[in-house]
């Protein structure tokens, strides 16, 4: 032990060697000793190398190594406690069996505590007497969700609801808006609709834009009035935003006139003409207007009428959003969200991550991203305060906004975090007013999430992994069990979890096994509807029975360990996320292909257990000798003119032949495989 602790030597933990000793030779547990190391000698200006070290010291002779442990206050006061010393739980095991033993219960219980303002009150949790395999949410229930966000108790009205840091009129701005004046700018862009557009239910308005107070407020207005947002990411090219106008039979965009990102100027509603979509609503962010098209409207023009609307009622099931995820079609699925769907997002954010009325959020995202939404009915149902910034979420300036803001929980995604980690962002700020992070959109990394926790003084980071088609997550952290960093201690609550081997047998529950992810059981939020594809063959076609009932195909790749504890592989198929972007292989093969000298060519996404986060290699099998070099030059230059910006290739690899099934299809597992052994060969990989 002597010699494992020279590295302490000449640190600032040199006159605590000796103490550090005889705690790591004492008979405390490895929990134990790590906890007196963070509570008496670790602090955020030692270096993370000293840290690392001690905490695999402390864990030397475990694989269990949580760097958080619950105490007694939370076990006591936080929402899932409470719950649990309700019902005379002693444990979370003993909770989850209840949630599926008793669903009727349990997701009633869940729904009720958001105090939701029922026009008229569901007979019951569910039923399952309209779809084969999802429940129909709250059964004679009438109420409008966005109604809900917006109308709260007099003593939250002056509230702060959004807190936002802006570019307008040439300079950043901040500004905070409570949830009175929240709900009067909801309803004023709501009569605007009506009005000008004469918008009602069944009609639908796409929203692509960055997400600041007038993006938030327009989406509640639209489901406000009982009609669809199409929330598509300003970030795609022109001709991936036609493919989800088609597709959602959209004709009125609500956008803005450029984006800033970092030093460069985008021209976005110029995108947006380019699309020659019907008419277009522009908010102006510069100090130079932009000449409006005959039937465009400036978004000020928008907030002119004065005219009385009321909030359009409907059932669980009636339709507020449409968002795109890809398949393995090349064709983005268009999913339906329902007001229930908004009801997962709320309850998964009290349960998993204790959001309440205390609470301030933050999470760099955007409408056309699932996380986008489901900050909206997480923050506003629960009656938190909403944290945006048009900063770029990897800079110093971000980090100083939410230091600034005072943010106590902050939603991250794993490649952010290496990028704070890689310019050491988290040492230039004071992050301990920070209480937890949640973790989704990709594989995260043991390494950086401890750099995460170390920064804010060793707090939890939720890992939150689930899909657009859940509303939410499957499979989750909690705040009642030990925290350790890339690993999901708990299946949500209400949802089975079942992995599958390669031939879809599924593997025995409680055992050491890597399989696809596969669900069951009633869970609030799963889609039943597609606008462009059959649900049911989608995610139940083929899939082995569970008691009775076919599982529901998820795909993501799930490492279970011996303790139950679950890490993330990435995705089991060929859809991909990339930086937290969900795509697919066939995406992005279409756009390369056009290439000269290429015969055919492959995508896949390789997920490092020890990495985390997902790299993009492609295949190609060339027609003539290639420069390696200029050739990924140029694919992604494609990528981001064509596709998207965020979507980095890491590796082009060439191939005299690809490998296909009997009926031609490329074997993207097996390229994956290939690409593991290549790396074990190769010392550049």
């Amino acid at each position: 032990m002597d010699k494992d602790l020279d590295f302490l030597c000449n640190t600032p933990l040199t006159a605590d060697i000796n103490a550090i000793k005889q705690l790591l030779a004492s008979k405390l547990s490895s929990q134990e000793k790590w906890q007196q190391l963070t509570r008496h000698y670790l602090t955020s200006d030692i270096p993370f190398d000293i840290h690392y070290k001690l905490y695999h010291l402390c864990y030397a002779e475990t694989e269990f190594k949580p760097i958080w442990l619950p105490d007694s206050e939370t076990m006591k006061n936080s929402y899932l406690g409470k719950w649990l010393n309700e019902l005379k739980f002693s444990d979370v095991s003993q909770f989850y069996q209840y949630s599926i033993d008793s669903p009727q219960a349990f997701w009633g219980q869940a729904i009720a505590d958001l105090g939701l303002s029922f026009n008229k009150k569901p007979l019951a949790s569910f039923d399952m007497s309209l779809f084969p395999y999802t429940p129909t949410w709250l059964p004679g229930a009438s109420f409008n969700i966005a109604d809900c966000c917006i109308d709260v108790e007099d003593d939250l009205a002056m509230k702060p609801a959004i807190i936002y840091k802006g570019m307008r009129y040439g300079k950043y701005t901040d500004q905070t808006i409570n949830y009175a004046e929240l709900k009067d700018l909801v309803l004023t862009i709501a009569q605007g609709f009506k009005h000008h557009y004469q918008l009602s239910p069944k009609d639908t308005v796409a929203i692509i834009m960055p997400m600041n107070i007038e993006a938030v407020a327009t989406y509640l207005a639209v489901i406000y009035l009982g009609a669809s947002v199409v929330s598509i990411a300003d970030s795609f090219s022109e001709s991936e935003i036609n493919k989800r106008l088609k597709i959602s039979n959209c004709e009125l965009v609500v956008t803005q006139d450029v984006i800033i990102r970092g030093n460069k100027t985008l021209e976005l509603y110029q995108k947006i003409i380019n699309c020659q979509v019907s008419s277009i609503i522009r908010l102006n962010t510069k100090n130079q207007g932009i000449n409006l098209r005959a039937n465009d409207m400036s978004f000020d023009d928008l907030l002119t009428p004065n005219i009385m609307v009321d909030p359009y009622l409907h059932n669980a099931q009636g339709v507020i959003n449409i968002l795109f995820s890809s398949g393995t079609t090349g064709t983005p699925k268009a999913i339906i969200w329902e007001q229930s769907t908004a009801l997962k997002a709320a309850t998964d954010a009290k349960i998993y991550m204790d959001t309440n009325k205390e609470d301030i959020w933050a999470w760099p995202t955007n409408l056309g991203w699932m996380m986008g939404p489901w900050l909206v009915f997480a923050v506003f149902l629960n009656r938190a305060t909403m944290v945006l910034t048009e900063d770029l979420p990897t800079s110093l300036e971000f980090a100083q906004f939410i230091e600034k803001t005072q943010v106590t929980k902050l939603g991250v995604i794993p490649s952010i975090v290496n990028a704070w980690r890689t310019n050491a962002v988290l040492e230039k700020v004071n992050w301990q007013h920070i209480k937890l992070f949640a973790s989704t959109g990709e594989s995260s990394n043991v390494e950086d999430m401890f750099y995460l926790s170390l920064h804010v003084g060793y707090k939890p980071i939720i890992e939150y992994c689930g899909g657009t088609e859940i509303g939410g997550a499957y499979i989750s952290s909690t705040l009642l069990q030990a925290n350790v960093p890339s690993q999901f201690s708990q299946v949500c609550f209400g949802i089975e979890l079942k992995l599958l081997d390669e031939k879809h047998h599924i593997l025995p529950q409680n055992t050491v096994c890597i399989g696809e992810a596969a669900l069951s059981s009633c869970a609030l939020g799963l889609s039943n509807r597609l606008l462009n594809a059959d649900n049911n063959d989608i995610y139940y076609r083929d899939m082995p029975s569970y008691n009775n009932m076919p599982l529901r195909r998820h795909g993501d790749l799930l490492k279970r360990s011996v303790n139950g504890y679950y890490r993330s592989l990435g995705r089991a198929d060929n859809t991909m996320n990339l930086g937290g972007i969900k795509t697919s292989s066939a995406e992005i093969e279409q756009v390369l292909l056009n290439l000269a000298h290429i015969y055919e060519l492959a995508a896949v996404a390789v997920n490092d257990e020890i990495e985390g986060i997902s790299k993009l290699v492609i295949y190609v099998v060339p027609t003539a000798q290639i420069d390696l070099c200029q050739l990924k030059t140029q694919m992604q230059t494609l990528l981001k003119e064509y596709l998207n910006p965020l979507f980095k290739i890491s590796d082009v690899i060439l191939i005299e032949k690809l490998p296909r099934t009997a009926s031609n299809k490329i074997m993207h597992r097996e390229l994956k495989a290939h690409y593991a052994q290549y790396c074990q060969n190769s010392p550049c990989c």
